[in-house]
């Protein structure tokens, strides 16, 4: 993987992401109800460990983060010693991959990981200099 920094955090893009079972958990979607929300923990050794994942936004077929909540989010998150890691959200249906309209929002701000769950799967991808790229999950 390309080593870039995060428009974001300033890191590098991490080439893994371990999430606890119990968060991930939570975050599978059930119903028809799709779910956002951002990322937080730390960053170390090329891997991002997820001790965070706060809802932002819900909507049906879709939705739209709060920019002002999120950032409320990732500067509440930094002054309680968690780095900002990226963003979750869910898909309803079909795979873990990255929508047309996902990827327009990664490319704003490049090495955030984005977590992806659906019913079946959870996977995890960057863009970066290199495009979009699947970054190892670990689930912990």
């Amino acid at each position: 993987m390309e080593a870039g920094g995060s428009v974001i955090s300033g890191l590098p893009h991490p080439e893994a992401l371990a999430v606890p079972r119990g968060i991930l958990e939570k975050i599978v979607p059930r119903g028809d109800l799709e779910e956002a929300g951002a990322l937080l923990g730390t960053v170390s050794g090329g891997e991002a460990v997820v001790s965070e994942a706060v809802p932002l936004a819900w909507g049906v077929g879709g939705f739209r983060v709060d920019p002002v909540k999120w950032m409320r989010t990732v500067l509440d998150g930094e002054e309680r010693g968690l780095e900002y890691i990226g963003m979750y959200h869910t898909h309803v249906r079909g795979r873990a991959r990255p929508s047309p309209l996902d990827v327009r929002y990664m490319m704003e701000c490049p090495g955030e990981v984005w977590l992806i769950v659906t019913p079946e799967e959870a996977r995890a991808w960057v863009w970066g200099g290199s495009g979009l790229t699947e970054v190892l999950l670990r689930v912990l």
